[in-house]
């Protein structure tokens, strides 16, 4: 189990996130609180102003989601360790998320459309994908997977607006 100040750090109280999965059943929940403390740990690498230590971070980390299964070191990796096996959530897609996420080191801004829905696909859905596997306990159908994505892809147009000046007075625009 990880520790509730991991948690409440990436999740914190009265956040939409946090509301979202209040009534979810305690396993599940700290299952999925797990998983999005793990992903939004890789998501705040990005806004590291020192590209060589965010470089080196996302190395590590990429190294960690490679050895979830036998020997993580950090207390989320070893947290999600057990949620893995137990769900039998291929550890391959956590490994696709973390290198879409160390991507955006090196990607300002994308191209096309098409870009984007990749990005979109190897992060935002694949985590969602998660949830929802954890929160069905099994893999979601065919038509569930379309409406995931596609709500995936209203959630990066929400977070890429959401986060517009910040990009901007990055450079990144």
């Amino acid at each position: 189990m990880l520790a509730n100040n991991f948690i409440e750090e990436k999740i914190p109280q009265g956040s939409s996130l946090y509301y979202s999965f209040r009534t979810t059943s305690g396993d599940k929940k700290q299952a999925i609180f797990t998983l999005f403390t793990w992903f939004k740990t890789l998501e705040d690498i990005i806004d590291i102003p020192e590209y060589q230590v965010a470089e080196k971070t996302f190395a590590w980390w990429a190294d960690e989601t490679c050895h979830l299964q036998s020997d993580a070191s950090h207390p989320i990796s070893q947290a999600l360790a057990p949620i893995l096996k137990q769900t039998q959530l291929p550890q391959s897609h956590l490994e696709k998320i973390c290198t879409a996420l160390q991507s955006n080191l090196t990607t300002v801004q994308y191209a096309n459309q098409n870009e984007l829905n990749l990005y979109t696909t190897s992060t935002l859905s694949s985590l969602n994908l998660f949830i929802a596997t954890l929160l069905l306990s099994q893999a979601p159908t065919q038509q569930e997977r379309g409406a995931i994505e596609q709500l995936s892809m209203a959630m990066q147009w929400m977070k890429i607006i959401r986060s517009l000046r910040a990009d901007c007075l990055r450079g990144h625009i």
